[in-house]
């Protein structure tokens, strides 16, 4: 972007509304459009929307054309049917099973009426027309699961579509459809019920290395309106995705509302990203993962380090297995317990929640300055980087 555009383009007033816009933290792109003034029908044309999640967000007469639409997503968006996206790229998105029925019905402007005649049907209705065209008139064609996706994707009675979501595997000839299927059903339907939970385990498990269904396992995650176990299975696919590292901050900031399973797994798919020798420095003394927030002491790192040890030797005990830490001093008890605190230090650096009792500084100093640095550090908090860097000062 050439230097001044945006000064050039916008004047002080629109800056100071962007401030105001964000103060109490909403993503609702719907309140920010009109915080900042935005026209919906003029201001979407053409833009950059890759990613954006548009949950809980009304759409209806917005105009999306031509825009970068690729991985958007959202839960319970209300939009329009037939949405302004012409020459919109919309892979991957929310926006992509309806995509599919209007180039169908150019293709096929015959099939208009009947899809608009089907997409009203009452739930039995809905239950037995699926059933006979995906299962008892013969062969699924690759006509009939489009003419299945296309009424669905215009279908508006909740019960009616969850009529036809049992018969719909037949109806997704491949990954492609089954994941648009999906960001359909969640943009439509929010999270709720029997089919809302299997949705959120289907991305999960086979997803979640899509940016859309990412953006939708980690609004769920991060969500404390949705029950444990939903958030639970929403949170295993944000750890195992490869863009967990996209979401660290807002799962740290969350990571208080997180339930005690997830707070774990979250510091260990944090650790794992700086080595395996990080993630062993995050294993409690049972070998589960710590939990947040982490205060450590003394008396906790030297637990830690003979955790670690005991674990250890049980992988030595059947199997060849390599130590846990490459560091010479961490064959002693002592040597493993400082180790452990710098890997923590180091994960406390890249913005983990840990912090560090001041008497931490015990296990650097030798015996004879161990009374001294106690007293220096008497009811004294400080951080493990700042403790290291004050006893290397004194040594020098």
């Amino acid at each position: 972007m050439p230097e001044g555009f945006l000064q050039d383009h916008f004047d002080a007033g629109f800056f100071g509304a962007a401030d105001q816009a964000f103060t109490d933290g909403t993503t609702n792109i719907t309140k920010l459009a009109r915080r900042l003034a935005f026209d919906p029908k003029r201001d979407f044309r053409y833009a950059d929307l890759t990613g954006v999640d548009f949950s809980e967000s009304d759409i209806r007469g917005w105009d999306f054309t031509g825009a970068d639409l690729r991985g958007a997503h959202g839960i319970g968006v209300k939009m329009d049917d037939d949405p302004l996206i012409d020459g919109a790229d919309v892979e991957g998105s929310l926006f992509a099973l309806r995509a599919e029925r209007r180039a169908l019905l150019l293709r096929h402007p015959e099939l208009r009426p009947e899809v608009n005649r089907r997409a009203s049907m009452y739930w039995s209705d809905a239950a037995l027309w699926t059933d006979d065209q995906l299962r008892k008139s013969g062969p699924v064609t690759l006509e009939k699961a489009a003419l299945v996706r296309a009424v669905f994707s215009l279908m508006t009675v909740p019960d009616s579509r969850a009529a036809m979501v049992p018969f719909m595997g037949r109806a997704l000839a491949g990954k492609r459809e089954y994941h648009d299927f999906l960001m359909h059903l969640f943009a439509s339907d929010g999270v709720s019920g029997h089919v809302g939970r299997n949705a959120v385990m289907q991305l999960s498990q086979n997803f979640r290395d899509e940016p859309g269904a990412f953006g939708v396992l980690k609004r769920i995650a991060l969500d404390v309106r949705h029950d444990g176990i939903l958030r639970r299975w929403a949170l295993e696919g944000v750890l195992a995705s490869c863009f967990f590292s996209d979401a660290v901050t807002d799962i740290m900031q969350a990571s208080v509302e997180l339930n005690e399973d997830g707070r774990r797994a979250f510091v260990g798919a944090f650790a794992q990203r700086f080595g395996k020798e990080a993630h062993e420095a995050v294993k409690s003394a049972s070998g589960k993962y710590l939990d947040l927030p982490l205060r450590l002491t003394y008396d906790k790192a030297m637990k830690l380090a003979e955790g670690s040890l005991s674990r250890e030797k049980r992988e030595y005990g059947w199997r060849d297995a390599p130590p846990a830490f490459s560091d010479k001093r961490a064959e002693g008890k002592k040597g493993r317990a400082q180790v452990i605190v710098e890997h923590l230090e180091r994960l406390q650096e890249a913005g983990l929640p840990i912090t560090f009792a001041s008497d931490i500084a015990l296990l650097f100093q030798t015996d004879e300055k161990r009374p001294e640095t106690q007293k220096r550090d008497e009811d004294r908090r400080n951080t493990g980087g700042v403790i290291l860097q004050d006893l290397t000062a004194q040594s020098g």
